[in-house]
């Protein structure tokens, strides 16, 4: 057998690629609402005055507006992440269909 000949695997395996996809749009659910959290909590960064006259003049409304900012780029992160993994897991989805349409040509005629 020569390096790039087809190997049939052993005691094969199978992907129920709709349960990919019908994970993939959980994922896609949650980066959305994860994303209107980081909006609520962007409402707060760069606006210390929003936490009150008291919280500014103690400078207690800087910590808030820091700890808001620090919220919403990690939810940002979180979003994206969710995002890209729902991608992922459509992609790995279609992939396994079409090595499934693909392949058998290669392993039809298996010595």
């Amino acid at each position: 057998m020569a390096h790039g000949d087809p190997i049939p695997p052993g005691g094969g395996f199978s992907v129920e690629a709709e349960r990919l996809v019908t994970a993939a749009d959980r994922w896609d659910t949650l980066s959305t609402n994860i994303s209107s959290a980081q909006g609520a909590m962007a409402e707060g960064a760069g606006r210390p005055f929003l936490f009150g006259a008291a919280a500014e003049l103690t400078g207690i409304g800087r910590k808030h507006m820091a700890f808001n900012t620090t919220v919403a780029a990690a939810l940002g992160d979180g979003a994206v992440a969710a995002s890209l993994l729902a991608d992922g897991l459509v992609e790995t989805a279609n992939d396994y269909s079409n090595t499934d349409q693909s392949q058998v040509p290669n392993f039809s005629e298996v010595p």
